[in-house]
């Protein structure tokens, strides 16, 4: 790491997009950017205060982006394609978020999102060199003043509200937001692009990760100080997944359902990525032990028919034409050298023999070197020579120096130099085959010599000149980085024997490209199945919502009175079964309104009347209304009374007689218990129903029973069977308590006009006055002989007070007693 005492050192560097696709998603995000900036507009600072504020916190921010941070290593990270220059690790400016996530507590979302989009361009301009920066921090700045602003109740949101674990979220969440952004930004293909992208996040994030950590654990700190310094705090209140369960379902399982499309996203690239790197390097592999086993064989080829040559006695000692006849003979019965010379001890050319006009016999260096070491005692050497015509040829030539040896003293007295070009030579065919297929992938085969120099390059400009990548001992696969920035993927292999390399390159985007065929199909799969899961989630939870509504609103019917309205039950599961209770309850309740209406009417109808007749009526109609076919009341004759010769039945409905004929055989079960329901009254009754027998199929019957006194018999039979619920059998007794009430009534009237008039026949037949006067002394009755007694009074007021009775009485006297002419003319009663 490299520490920085401000970020001027280096000139603003602005890279634009190169594509329409940047272009297009930088304006996407600048449009989403003004619009929340739009409806965020009220949130700007209003007083003097919040003004000042506002520009101190932008000083600060210009200041602290711009001054004491750390250089983070490159690591990874590649310079934008097709821009050939040294990549460079982003700085970690240690407060730079401070500022920024101060004002999005203190002033509010839009405040923040403008010193984000400020902080933003700084670091643009002398740091990513990426355009989306400051809309990057702008959001950033927004989304996290939303958060800690935010003054919902539910536990999960005020965990939220804590600088530092929001700060967290952000740097958690920001590696997809800087891949977009750096995949836009790039130039290239889709592959090249997300390269650049995923080489460079890890230490993006990481530097990000450290400001947010920062300036979070800064804000905590600051909070838990001074809490009521902070912005006002409003009244908690419900957040959305409490005002609505299927938002809450929506939060629960769609987050989780998300949370499962990114991890199974980024598993199939990781996946596909290292399957992709793997298949490539299998394949390098296998080019390059195919290569590194043919160099082997065409040298030590190359060799021995050098060496089979320099045998022949004709090399030793002819000269001229015949010379140059044996080297042709040789050169055409072998197809592998395309030229060779032969030079005496002072290194004058003797021989030439060639198969292009155009080949030069000058020696290079390589070869006058190899020419004295023959006449020092090394026999055979090889060496690695340009081509003859480089600039039509894509690969070295190889030239074996022999030494000729005298047949008669086995001293070399001649130096016999072999030439070959590796891309025409037949036996090295196979090995410049394999190097050239790596082009297919777009890569590069190359092959060294022993002194690492190119001996075969696509580019026939690099043929002999140094190769400036990493070397190896021994086999190896690995990343390397091109000259113009371009991230490879490298594979180093040593020839077995010989010290020579084959080095296959391949641009690491490759391993990108098919990383996206393998899984682009799975990634499309998932991220259907993924929309499919939300959609179905949500009409799955917006049927149980729109359900948990109607009943809602069924409720308020309720609470009005409105038991009229049916609910539709259109399924079968909990929520159809809910819905079917619901609407049995309210049906039930419709039916507990109706029996206490009708029980209300009993009620007055007992009340109203002393006929009981009159007053048992409106309890036949109830019992009628329940669906029986005929209801009878059987009131026998009381032993204590007296009037009542006959039994009096009461009955209703279209089969009142026909069921006459059960009357003593339900009073007989009645005797037996209070109380008797049949559903099945067929055997019991003494008839079937297929039978011209007219019977009830269900009765019941009840007792009417009032202060431990029977009066009858209530009972009523019905055409159809009849389940009798416990509400029906509560509903019924409460009629036959009434009935029974208004039989206790009339019985006792009946018992009490007995009475009355038995008094009134002792009272008329007594001759003695009799008065009956109450508690108040008001006169109840008077008797004739008390009529006869008052005189002129042929009829005494009842409920006069005794007190005036009496006085009337003596004024009457008093008037009998005196003369008219002296009565007075007032008279005070």
């Amino acid at each position: 790491m490299e520490n920085i005492l401000w970020l001027f050192e280096t000139s603003p560097i602005p890279v634009w997009p190169v594509t329409l696709i940047g272009w297009l998603g930088w304006f996407f995000i600048v449009v989403i950017n003004i619009w929340l900036a739009w409806k965020w507009l009220p949130s700007l600072p209003r007083d003097r205060r919040g003004w000042g504020m506002f520009v101190g916190l932008a000083v600060m921010v210009v200041i602290c982006n711009l001054v004491i941070g750390i250089r983070m290593p490159a690591g990874a990270a590649l310079p934008l394609p097709g821009i050939p220059q040294e990549p460079r690790g982003p700085a970690i400016m240690l407060l730079s978020a401070t500022p920024l996530l101060l004002a999005g507590i203190l002033l509010g979302p839009l405040a923040s999102m403008i010193l984000g989009i400020l902080a933003g361009t700084l670091r643009f301009l002398w740091d990513t060199r990426s355009i989306f920066t400051p809309l990057e921090l702008g959001m950033l700045g927004a989304l996290f003043s939303l958060i800690v602003r935010q003054r919902y109740r539910t536990r999960s949101f005020a965990i939220l509200r804590e600088p530092l674990v929001a700060a967290t979220v952000f740097a958690l969440i920001y590696s997809p937001v800087y891949i977009l952004d750096a995949t836009l930004a790039s130039s290239g293909s889709l592959a090249a692009r997300l390269d650049y992208a995923l080489a460079g996040v890890g230490v993006r994030n990481l530097a990000l990760a450290v400001e947010l950590l920062v300036a979070g654990f800064i804000l905590q700190v600051l909070l838990a100080a001074f809490p009521r310094e902070w912005a006002p705090k409003l009244p908690l209140e419900p957040s959305p997944i409490e005002r609505s369960l299927e938002a809450r379902f929506l939060f629960g399982s769609g987050s989780l359902i998300i949370f499962l499309l990114a991890f199974l996203l980024a598993g199939d690239w990781l996946v596909a990525g290292a399957s992709a790197r793997q298949m490539l390097r299998d394949q390098l592999q296998g080019l390059a032990g195919m290569s590194s086993q043919s160099v082997p064989f065409f040298l030590e080829t190359g060799q021995n028919l050098a060496i089979q040559l320099s045998k022949r006695r004709e090399l030793a000692g002819s000269e001229g034409t015949e010379l140059v006849q044996v080297l042709k003979e040789q050169a055409q019965a072998v197809a592998y050298f395309e030229q060779i010379l032969v030079f005496d001890q002072t290194k004058q050319l003797v021989g030439n023999f060639s198969t292009q006009e155009s080949a030069q016999a000058t020696l290079y260096p390589e070869e006058n070197a190899g020419l004295d070491l023959i006449f020092n005692g090394v026999i055979s050497q090889t060496y690695a020579i340009p081509p003859d015509d480089q600039s039509q040829g894509s690969a070295a030539r190889v030239s074996f120096v022999i030494g000729i040896l005298d047949p008669a003293t086995g001293q070399p007295v001649r130096g016999l130099i072999a030439r070959t070009c590796l891309s025409t030579n037949p036996f090295s065919l196979p090995l410049i085959t394999s190097l050239k297929s790596v082009t297919d992938l777009g890569g590069s085969g190359i092959l060294l010599d022993e002194n690492s120099r190119v001996l075969y390059h696509p580019v026939a400009s690099q043929i002999m000149s140094q190769y400036a990548g990493q070397q190896r001992s021994d086999a190896a696969f690995f990343d390397d980085t091109a000259p113009d920035g371009t991230r490879n993927l490298v594979y180093y292999q040593p020839v077995n024997g010989r010290s020579w390399v084959i080095v296959l390159t391949v641009p690491a985007q490759r391993v990108q490209q098919i990383a996206i065929s393998i899984a682009a199909p799975l990634s499309i799969m998932v991220f259907l199945l993924a929309i499919v899961a939300l959609v179905s989630l949500r009409m799955g939870i917006r049927r149980i919502t729109i359900s948990l509504q109607t009943l809602a609103a069924e409720t308020v019917r309720i609470t009005q009175g409105q038991l009229d309205h049916n609910l539709v039950v259109d399924g079968v599961d909990e929520v159809g079964q809910l819905r079917g209770s619901f609407e049995q309850m309210r049906v039930s309740l419709q039916a507990r309104l109706a029996e206490l209406n009708q029980l209300l009417l009993v009620s007055q109808g007992v009340a109203s009347s002393l006929d009981v007749k009159n007053a048992v009526q409106p309890v036949l109609e109830a019992v009628i209304a329940t669906g029986a076919a005929a209801v009878r009341v059987i009131l026998p004759p009381q032993d204590n009374e007296s009037g009542q010769p006959n039994t009096i039945i009461l009955s209703l409905g279209p089969r009142k007689d026909a069921y006459a004929v059960y009357d003593e055989k339900i009073a007989h079960f009645v005797e037996q218990q209070d109380r008797f329901f049949a559903v099945d009254a067929t055997h019991m009754l003494g008839h079937k129903a297929s039978q011209s027998i007219i019977g009830p199929i269900s009765f019941f019957a009840i007792a009417l029973r009032y202060e431990n006194r029977q009066y009858g018999v209530l009972w009523a039979g019905y055409d159809q069977s009849h389940p009798f619920a416990d509400s029906d059998e509560r509903f019924l007794s409460t009629l036959a308590g009434q009935a029974a009430l208004a039989a206790s009534n009339y019985h006792l009237f009946r018992s009490a006009e007995v009475g009355r008039q038995r008094l009134a026949a002792i009272l008329a037949s007594t001759p003695d006055p009799v008065l009956v006067i109450d508690q108040y002394d008001c006169l109840l009755l008077a008797n004739p002989a008390a009529a006869r007694v008052l005189g002129v009074v042929n009829e005494v007021s009842k409920g006069q007070s005794i007190e005036k009775v009496v006085r009337q009485v003596v004024l009457l006297d008093l008037l009998r007693s005196t003369s008219p002419d002296k009565l007075s003319t007032e008279v005070i009663i």
